[in-house]
């Protein structure tokens, strides 16, 4: 078992990873975290839907359509900060 210093420890590991991802490529991150974030999202749908099995299928379709749709809404924000500060 962890304790808190180690949780946090590691927490700020996988921060400053993602800080550097993001600035040295960002739309790979965004795509990235996009695919994880939906393929989470939609395991936890799945299951508080109470679905009697877990559909691999729907889940990694669902992902990837978010992972291949995460840059176009990165650079849109992006676009957006610009535009309107």
């Amino acid at each position: 078992s962890l304790g808190d210093a180690e949780r946090r420890s590691i927490m700020q590991r996988m921060n400053a990873v993602l800080r550097s991802a993001s600035s040295t490529r960002p739309l790979g991150t965004a795509a990235c975290t996009g695919f994880c974030v939906m393929a989470v999202g939609d395991a936890v749908a799945q299951r508080s839907a109470g679905e009697k099995q877990f559909d691999p299928q729907r889940n990694f379709v669902s992902a990837a359509y978010n992972g291949l749709a995460s840059p176009a809404f990165y650079r849109w924000y992006q676009l957006m900060d610009r535009l309107a500060p």
